[in-house]
């Protein structure tokens, strides 16, 4: 959202930042997935970040199935970080008291956003963007099926 002042013509720039725990990261997290999937970050601080101003995105009886659109086109597609692939997933989720049978241990990691919830939309013109992205951590997978978990919690 810009608008200008006065005779100037000097344009003023509305922006949010959001500061607080692992914010650093999630703003960097951001700016690595992009400004197709999330809000464009302008300034990384210590305790935060800076990012544009957006909308919340309407709940259309489709946002849900827009969210998955947009994950598969834009984040799915991409490789996952190294760590995920590497990772036992059985022995890590036994170490939390997880018992997982074999059929359910993911075997195809990609990127993922980490916290696509209807809640985390927002809209650029007709675009819609998901904000709040979870940069992956070592105790959760990094395969659709995570993403598609949080989806599934908007319902």
């Amino acid at each position: 959202m810009n608008f200008s002042t006065g005779n100037s013509g000097n344009l003023l720039q509305v922006t949010v930042r959001k500061t607080g725990n692992e914010c650093l990261q999630e703003g960097s997290y951001a700016q690595f997935l992009g400004s197709d999937v999330c809000p464009v970050i302008y300034d990384l601080i210590p305790s935060g970040y800076t990012m544009e101003a957006l909308e919340p995105a309407p709940r259309t009886p489709d946002l849900l199935l827009r969210i998955e659109h947009l994950l598969e086109t834009k984040v799915w597609n991409r490789p996952a970080l190294p760590s995920s692939s590497e990772i036992d997933w059985k022995d890590c989720l036994k170490e939390y008291g997880v018992i997982v049978p074999d059929y359910a241990i993911p075997t195809e990691f990609c990127l993922v956003h980490g916290d696509p919830t209807a809640s985390n939309t927002l809209v650029r013109g007709d675009d819609l963007i998901l904000c709040d992205p979870r940069p992956p951590r070592n105790y959760i997978p990094q395969c659709r099926e995570t993403d598609m978990s949080r989806i599934l919690q908007s319902l």
